[in-house]
C-alpha cells in the first residue's frame, strides 16, 4: 500500500513539472522569433537570379534591381548591399523607389547612390514615401547630384557597352512615358507599385520592375503575407510573374516600414538577365 502511495506522489510531481516545461518552451520560442524577426532576417539578404527571354533583344542584358531601401543609417546592411551588387558586375542598376522615410536621411541615400554609381550607371523612380514623407524636390536634387538618373514619366534610351540598346521607362503616368519608346528595342519599365501591370495591356512592354510590397514584410506560415499594399492580391507580393506577354518582377526591397521586422520575407537584391531567343543572339 505504501508503495502505491509513493508511485501516486511521484506521478503527481511529474505532472506538476510539465507546465513549467511548456512555459519555458513558449518563452524560448518567443525570444527566438523576436531576435530572428528584428535582428537576423532584416539583415539576411537574398540574391535571386532571374533569366528572361525577350524577342526584341539582340544581346544579353544584366541588371541589378533594388527597391524600398528606406535608409535609416549606414552600417552592415548597406555595406553588404554594396558588396553583393559589385559581385554581380551588372550593366546597370535600377531602383524602384522609397529611398528614405525622413528628409534628414537624404544625405544617407545620396551616399548610397554615390557608392552604387561607382559600380554601374544607376536609374530609378520615386516611391510613394518619397512624395509624402520627405522634401521631394530636395531628395531628387541630392540623388541626381550623387549620380542617379531619375525618370519622371519618361523613356530613356540606353546603349550598353556590348552595343545592345533598350528603352528604360520610368512611370507614374503611363501614356506620357510610353510615347517616347522605340518599339523595335527591348523595353524595361520601372514603377514603384506592381499595380501598374494592369495598365500595360495595350502597350508593347517586355518587363515591368516594381517593389512597394516588401514581400508582405510579415508573412505567416500557411497564410502568407499579412499586408501587401497591392490590388493584385497576396500571391503577387514578391517574385516573377507574366501578364499578357509582359514579365512582372516584384522586389521585396531592402528596408522596412512601420514595424522594423521581417518574417519569411528576406530583403533582396534581384539580378535580372534579359536574353534574346535561342539562336538570335548577335555577337557582331
Amino acid at each position: 500500500m505504501e508503495a502505491i502511495k509513493g508511485l501516486i506522489q511521484n506521478q503527481r510531481g511529474l505532472n506538476s513539472v510539465k507546465p513549467d516545461y511548456i512555459v519555458g518552451f513558449i518563452l524560448l520560442a518567443t525570444a527566438y522569433f523576436i531576435i530572428h524577426s528584428f535582428f537576423i532576417e532584416p539583415n539576411n539578404i537574398q540574391v535571386p537570379y532571374e533569366h528572361l527571354t525577350v524577342k526584341s533583344s539582340g544581346k544579353p542584358i544584366i541588371l541589378v534591381h533594388l527597391s524600398d531601401m528606406h535608409i535609416k543609417g549606414w552600417g552592415e546592411l548597406e555595406e553588404d548591399v554594396i558588396s553583393k551588387v559589385k559581385e554581380t558586375n551588372p550593366d546597370f542598376i535600377v531602383i524602384t523607389g522609397d529611398f528614405v522615410n525622413h528628409t534628414k536621411r537624404i544625405p544617407l541615400a545620396a551616399k548610397f547612390i554615390d557608392t552604387l554609381s561607382r559600380i554601374a550607371p544607376v536609374y530609378g523612380v520615386m516611391g510613394n514615401n518619397d512624395y509624402t514623407e520627405v522634401d521631394t524636390e530636395l531628395l531628387a536634387d541630392e540623388l541626381t547630384k550623387a549620380g542617379l538618373k531619375l525618370l519622371f514619366n519618361e523613356s530613356f534610351l540606353i546603349t550598353l557597352l556590348n552595343g545592345q540598346s533598350l528603352n528604360l521607362v520610368g512611370i507614374d503616368d503611363l501614356k506620357s512615358a510610353i510615347l517616347g519608346m522605340d518599339s523595335a528595342l527591348p523595353s524595361i519599365v520601372l514603377a514603384h507599385s506592381p499595380d501598374m501591370i494592369t495598365q500595360l495591356k495595350e502597350y508593347p512592354v517586355d518587363v515591368l520592375l516594381s517593389g512597394h510590397t516588401h514581400g508582405g514584410q510579415i508573412c505567416l506560415p500557411l497564410i502568407g503575407p499579412v499586408i501587401t499594399h497591392t490590388k493584385l492580391g497576396r500571391r503577387y507580393a514578391s517574385g516573377l510573374f507574366e501578364f499578357n506577354g509582359t514579365y512582372l518582377y516584384v522586389n521585396r526591397g531592402l528596408g522596412m516600414s512601420v514595424l522594423p521586422a521581417r518574417v519569411l520575407a528576406r530583403p533582396e537584391i534581384a539580378v535580372i538577365s534579359v536574353w534574346p531567343p535561342v539562336g538570335k543572339e548577335n555577337n557582331c
